[in-house]
């Protein structure tokens, strides 16, 4: 009985070659080398991050594989792939793309339609990809994230989705977000943008999405909020709109925010009430660190309010330096 329990745990763990039956079984490790494969809890997972080309990575995926769905297909830390090219995985499928911190280029047309059906999330931070088949997001009929993190994204894609949840094209230098650019992501819950040359938003941009909860702008270049921006929805709703140069945000710019609203180190110099006071009274905390806030009586109705004081960041402070916490409302005038 011991003897089986051993075996059995160095089969579970390290993936041992078996033919037949429904269990998930590796191929001959000499014949993928130098990729390699394990079994998690998962599934199957198929590591190549040392392959040394793209010659290489095809010959060990047209080895023969006992089991052909996967869980995970992963290349981390590879300076050798540049294209990830149409066919290479032949019958394989994933549920999990990942492959990050390299040179990759482009992924091309069809390169994962072998796991339109499978497919859940992609993941490819901190690669070199200017080109990638957003149209065909539309036919992975699962996918729930897509992360394209540190790339070379020159232009917003136009994306189609009736499943995804995620989107993070942080760290690409996209310049714009088009007013219509998520409004065929209608399961959308997160939007994160941070860091892509934006200096102009619009009108309807983050409105009409029913589920979306999180939205980061964080690191641009924007200055004016309009109106109808941001609507989210959920508890736990969350907007950062840190390290920008917002000087101006219209009446009814944005709605739903019930978490946390960060403004720090913006352009600001007043609080108008019409429009931070919903957010205050939903419940949010507002963060306004590192503004040139006048402090005169316009704030006044801010700092006569301690259920609004307890939402404020506690280092928010005036232009001249006073903390907001510090002010009295028979004082502010003309502060």
């Amino acid at each position: 009985m011991k003897f089986l329990l051993t075996l059995l745990f160095i089969s579970t763990k390290f993936c041992v070659f078996v033919t037949g039956g429904n269990t998930p079984s590796c191929p001959d490790p000499t014949a993928i080398s130098p990729c390699s494969c394990s079994l998690s809890s998962e599934g199957l997972n198929l590591d190549c991050s040392a392959v040394a080309s793209e010659e290489e990575l095809e010959t060990a995926l047209a080895a023969e594989f006992p089991s052909k769905d996967f869980y995970l297909f992963g290349v981390y830390g590879n300076s050798n792939l540049k294209v990830i090219h149409q066919g290479i995985f032949r019958d394989l499928t994933f549920q999990v793309i990942e492959i990050k911190v390299g040179y990759l280029e482009e992924i091309e047309l069809g390169a994962f339609n072998g796991s339109a059906f499978t497919l859940q999330g992609i993941n490819l931070f901190n690669n070199e990809i200017s080109s990638f088949p957003f149209e065909e997001i539309e036919s992975y009929q699962k996918l729930l994230s897509l992360e394209m993190t540190y790339n070379n994204l020159s232009s917003f894609p136009v994306l189609k989705s009736s499943t995804l949840l995620t989107l993070d094209l942080s760290k690409n230098p996209l310049g714009v977000i088009p007013a219509d650019a998520l409004q065929h992501l209608p399961s959308l819950v997160n939007a994160i943008f941070q860091s892509c040359e934006i200096s102009e938003v619009f009108s309807g941009t983050f409105t009409g999405l029913p589920g979306l909860n999180y939205v980061t702008l964080f690191s641009n270049n924007i200055s004016h909020i309009p109106t109808d921006f941001i609507e989210l929805h959920g508890d736990g709703a969350y907007v950062y709109l840190g390290i920008n140069h917002i000087n101006t945000v219209e009446v009814g710019a944005f709605k739903g925010v019930s978490r946390v609203f960060d403004m720090d180190h913006n352009s600001l110099q007043t609080v108008d009430e019409e429009i931070w006071r919903p957010i205050l009274e939903a419940g949010s905390g507002l963060y306004l660190v590192g503004n040139p806030l006048q402090c005169g009586n316009d704030i006044d109705w801010l700092i006569q309010e301690p259920k609004f004081m307890k939402l404020l960041d506690p280092y928010a402070a005036c232009a001249n330096g006073t903390l907001l916490r510090d002010l009295q409302p028979a004082l502010c005038l003309g502060c």
